[in-house]
């Protein structure tokens, strides 16, 4: 996971580090069985918060904390991990995970 960056009041800055609740989500996507081969090829942030949702967590319970398209696209901006396919259209963002899928 990537360095905790603190403000000077000791606040968690979140605009450029990812969070744990956020690193938990793209765990769920580059981790899991089921997001390994859905990964391979391109995705919407649509189909990623649907795979999250119905992805169970390490114990086997429901996720409690699933995020919206909206929210899931701003995380894999800041991920290093994916890469936007087409930036410049006004059509939907499909990502590409550019790390290790083995």
């Amino acid at each position: 996971m990537d360095e905790v960056l603190r403000s000077s009041n000791r606040r968690r800055c979140r605009i450029s580090v990812i969070t744990t609740a956020e690193q938990r989500w793209l765990d769920c996507l580059t981790e899991t069985t089921t997001g390994k081969t859905f990964i391979k090829n391109s995705f919407t942030a649509k189909e990623a918060c649907v795979l999250i949702k119905n992805t169970p967590t390490g114990l086997g319970t429901t996720r409690r904390h699933i995020p919206n398209h909206v929210k899931l696209n701003y995380v894999l901006r800041k991920s290093k991990s994916f890469i936007m396919e087409n930036p410049g259209s006004k059509k939907t963002n499909e990502w590409l995970y550019v790390g290790d899928c083995s």
